[in-house]
């Protein structure tokens, strides 16, 4: 019936996960933090083996990717290098730089709960420009959103 359908993804879940669903998804939304593994465990609580073998995977399945890249200056910003050069291999059909922001911050509060991202910076615009711009060099399509 002509209706696309899009999953959105951490890519943190066992490959037969994928494979169950790639004959009914059209699209992959998929976040990538960090290249290095000790880096994205300090961020996440996870190592990203996985993530990265899975995005592997799924590039060769010829589905469209859009990878998203939230991108927070002192936590992941020196990954972006490294990241580019997973993602030359993978030819997604686009990334997304995603500057941070705290908008979520007032929820924190209000739930009382402790917000570990409280002390990270936001980007300025030619920070997170001249992120777009690396991956670019390293031809990759790439934007901010």
């Amino acid at each position: 019936k002509g209706i696309r359908t899009a999953v959105d993804t951490a890519g943190n879940v066992p490959w037969d996960y994928f494979e169950r669903i790639l004959p009914y998804a059209d699209l992959f939304l998929y976040d990538v933090k960090a290249a290095d593994s000790g880096v994205h465990k300090a961020l996440t609580g996870a190592s990203n083996e996985r993530i990265v073998e899975n995005l592997t995977r799924l590039a060769e399945s010829g589905k469209d990717i859009i990878v998203r890249i939230p991108f927070i200056p002192g936590k992941n910003d020196g990954e972006l290098e490294k990241i580019a050069g997973i993602l030359e291999s993978i030819k997604p059909k686009l990334v997304e730089v995603l500057p941070y922001h705290k908008l979520g911050g007032a929820k924190y509060s209000a739930l009382e709960l402790h917000d570990e991202m409280k002390s990270a910076s936001v980007p300025d615009d030619e920070t997170v420009e001249n992120a777009v711009k690396l991956l670019l060099n390293h031809g990759i399509n790439a934007r901010r959103t």
